[in-house]
């Protein structure tokens, strides 16, 4: 049994709004990625629990939108939360203002079981969107929540240094893997094609690749100028986050030796700097 909750935080990164899931049968219950601290939210989240056992709390990730209200729910009802762990060697690519290990108290890894009543749910890790991230695969039903990973309305957003391309593409590949039958995201419609649209996402990033090299090819470009000729309309409060999933493709293709930083820039020392980067294909 899954119920959805639409929280009221509609927005450009966030489409609809986040959706928070009360999965578990009719005795007991997880909740799923409870959202943001709202308090409407937290009483339609507990509206639909129906007085049923709160086991725990499940984050696919400890973004704000979807962790926020993670403590307080834990504390209220006595349940602990459960994500996967940030060890040291990533503590680096952690944004402190957005992520909070102490968010977890107990660590879940790649294949981890958990059961919830009858259910179970088991754990995959699919970092891209960001290096802790997780879906839950409803076990025997072919079902997955997949968080940020997969979203019903949009690509996702792809920032370094918390997110990945090539770990990206690999979640990707894992997800389609599970021969699902339906992907429920945390913001969107449920995915009732899977495979079709997970299809469509990895070509959509094979295409703007190709875009990004052809553009590089004809001359060297900042990455503003690159921003202007893939999203020549789009309005100015987006011009960071267009930006931002333009990077997360520059600096893969700099890992694989395909686009580089113009030598006169890197002297400079701009490398983590959007401008004056001037990048070139090697």
């Amino acid at each position: 049994m899954i119920s959805t909750i639409l929280a009221d935080n509609a927005g450009p990164f966030t489409g609809p709004g986040t959706q928070s899931h009360v999965f578990g049968d009719e005795k007991s219950c997880v909740v799923i990625d409870p959202g943001p601290a709202l308090e409407a939210h937290y009483q339609h989240i507990m509206a639909a629990t129906q007085g049923r056992h709160i086991d725990a709390i499940l984050l696919t990730h400890r973004h704000g939108d979807h962790a926020e209200m993670a403590p307080f729910l834990a504390e209220r009802l006595g349940v602990p939360i459960l994500a996967y762990p940030i060890n040291p060697d990533q503590a680096w690519r952690a944004a402190p203002s957005r992520f909070h290990d102490q968010l977890a108290h107990h660590s879940i890894k790649q294949d981890d079981k958990i059961s919830v009543g009858n259910f179970v749910l088991q754990v995959h890790h699919t970092p891209g969107h960001c290096f802790d991230h997780v879906a839950f695969e409803w076990c025997g039903e072919g079902k997955v929540f997949v968080g940020d990973t997969v979203m019903g309305w949009s690509s996702t957003a792809i920032i370094q240094p918390e997110g990945s391309m090539e770990e990206y593409r690999g979640s990707m590949r894992k997800l389609y893997r599970l021969h699902a039958n339906l992907l429920i995201p945390t913001h969107g419609d449920p995915i009732k094609k899977p495979q079709e649209r997970l299809e469509i996402l990895m070509k959509h990033r094979q295409k703007r690749e190709l875009e990004i090299f052809d553009m590089l090819d004809d001359k060297p470009q900042s990455l503003a100028d690159l921003r202007l000729r893939i999203y020549p309309n789009l309005p100015e409060n987006l011009y960071g986050g267009a930006e931002t999933s333009i990077m997360s493709h520059l600096l893969d293709m700099k890992e694989r030796e395909l686009a580089c930083l113009e030598e006169s820039s890197a002297k400079r020392g701009a490398a983590n700097q959007p401008d004056p980067n001037i990048w070139e294909i090697f």
